[in-house]
């Protein structure tokens, strides 16, 4: 028993002292890890999925939108039970890790994050949809103005946003659609009138869709907390997130 005890005592001195080395990482350096990973990411996956759905197959065009959408959910999914079940716990900040495991145990909305989850899926669905009847420029200009409905979603639950944040999306969104204008236009050399009405109501049901997700998702937040009265910085971990969010969409 004395072993067991001392075996267990040094496993939790291991982690404990492992959680402090990765807490010395300065702010700013996880803050340029996480931006690069995003932009690598997102980068790639557009360029992925422009290829999948400008190639000719056979003579023909990739259409099948929603079955995309079920394997990339799909994988989603798998990831996050796996990065649930091995790695993250729902728990709060540092404080509340330290905890015993039977006192951390984080309640869950997953009905709030699933409902979160379905009005993402509509919102890629739309968007991926339009790229059927719109010029891959259009879509671009349509994505490009995410950041408003989101941050219109965001007033709408309560949230206060300074007015550097404001000018900050206003001149995002301006400097990211005429750079993505403007470089397919020197490609192509035509314009968007081959667009069809059906197509760009397709991207504005994304951008409404968009604006719908960013209010549930604030609302996720304040279910946790809700659900858990007694934890101060009571939060969903992010692969429990990543599970019920991906899931909810495959279905």
């Amino acid at each position: 028993t004395m072993v067991a005890t001392r075996r267990s005592s040094a496993a939790g001195s291991a982690r404990v002292g492992s959680a402090r080395g990765a807490s010395r990482v300065p702010t700013e350096a996880k803050l340029v890890f996480a931006v690069a990973g995003i932009f690598f990411a997102f980068g790639a996956f557009a360029v992925l999925q422009e290829d999948v759905y400008r190639t000719s197959y056979a003579g023909e065009r990739f259409s099948a939108t929603f079955l995309v959408l079920i394997v990339e959910r799909g994988v989603n999914t798998a990831v996050g039970a796996l990065g649930a079940l091995l790695l993250a716990r729902s728990g709060g900040d540092e404080r509340d890790r330290k905890r015993s495991p039977s006192e951390k145990k984080t309640r869950v909305p997953v009905a709030a994050i699933a409902t979160s989850g379905v009005s993402q899926m509509l919102a890629m669905a739309s968007a991926n949809e339009a790229l059927r009847y719109v010029s891959y420029a259009t879509q671009v200009l349509g994505k490009s103005c995410k950041m408003v409905p989101v941050m219109i979603g965001g007033v709408a639950a309560g949230r206060k946003f300074p007015r550097a944040q404001y000018l900050q999306v206003l001149a995002i969104t301006l400097g990211v659609a005429v750079f993505n204008f403007g470089k397919k236009a020197s490609s192509s050399g035509k314009g968007a009138g081959g667009d069809s009405a059906y197509g760009l109501g397709l991207i504005g049901a994304s951008l409404v869709m968009d604006f719908v997700t960013a209010s549930l998702q604030d609302r996720v937040k304040s279910a946790t907390r809700r659900l858990n009265p007694g934890e101060k910085h009571a939060k969903t971990s992010m692969f429990e997130s990543m599970l019920y969010t991906n899931a909810s969409g495959v279905v």
